[in-house]
């Protein structure tokens, strides 16, 4: 990993990752590049011509969105799991491990850790996002308004939950075009509107055969700016609620790649994250 010598750059930098970790991503604005699996249709764009789906068939007189329960219903209560994390971003290259906690609608919680020593714990809830970096000894303790600037994009826990339990976001109108081809389904709208912000986006989501999201690219009309996600390898445990074995997201700044491993249902974890007196609060001037 290349060694940052500004501590405000690697403090900007490593919230920045975090976010991206507990949150959507950095976005990008240049074409993305997928990476080609035979489980889904795969799309270089978010912008699909119609005759790129010529031969599949339109389901949406037999399946309407509220049909598929699997992208906003959450069968559980509580969800954790562990995981390593691969990425790049901005040149910069490496590798951090993730404890991430769940409780649906309440909270969430976020260890990262290298070689076993925690560097940074987060808490997010509905009303404020908690950043404590014990490497650094410092601090973050507010809204998602500075999130919102270093990102440039409205966000909110909800949004967070959804990304990172294979979830469609929520906020947005449900008037997809529906239609299914050899064994998966695709939902598109080019202009879904969302229902309190006024930013309308572009997105297409592709599903597996179990209804399952695999695919979900978005674009922010107005600002042109892309994230491509993917779920791959969705495993049932024996309590019967599925999920993934490994997220990536991709954008022009950083390309992630998380592989998870022990992903627990309904077992509590921890979602404590205190300041210690003595450290101090990061106040960060983002670019206009």
């Amino acid at each position: 990993m290349t060694i940052l010598t500004s501590p405000l750059k690697r403090n900007s930098i490593t919230l920045i990752i975090t976010t991206w970790l507990v949150m959507i991503a950095f976005w990008g604005c240049s074409p993305l590049k997928r990476t080609t699996d035979s489980s889904y249709m795969s799309t270089d764009t978010i912008r699909v011509k119609s005759d790129s789906l010529k031969d599949a068939q339109t389901v949406e007189n037999h399946i309407k969105y509220s049909d598929l329960t699997n992208l906003f219903t959450y069968p559980y209560d509580w969800i954790s799991y562990r995981g390593k994390a691969e990425y790049t971003f901005e040149g910069n290259e490496g590798t951090i491990s993730i404890f991430f906690v769940n409780r649906i609608d309440s909270i969430i919680y976020v260890n990262l850790n290298l070689s076993g020593i925690e560097i940074v714990r987060v808490t997010i809830t509905p009303q404020e996002l908690v950043y404590v970096n014990k490497l650094n000894k410092t601090y973050y303790q507010g809204g998602f308004f500075l999130i919102e600037k270093l990102l440039k994009l409205p966000l909110d826990f909800y949004t967070i939950q959804a990304v990172f339990n294979g979830k469609d976001i929520p906020g947005y109108d449900t008037l997809f075009a529906i239609s299914a081809q050899d064994s998966i389904m695709v939902l598109e709208n080019q202009n879904r509107r969302s229902l309190d912000r006024g930013r309308p986006i572009a997105q297409k989501m592709i599903l597996d055969q179990a209804l399952n999201l695999i695919a979900n690219d978005i674009l922010f009309n107005a600002d042109n700016r892309k994230i491509a996600l993917q779920y791959n390898t969705y495993t049932t445990d024996p309590s019967g609620f599925s999920f993934f074995d490994n997220l990536t997201f991709q954008t022009e700044e950083l390309e992630l790649d998380l592989k998870l491993k022990n992903v627990r249902f309904n077992i509590p974890g921890p979602t404590s994250n205190k300041i210690p007196s003595s450290f101090t609060p990061l106040i960060f001037q983002p670019k206009p």
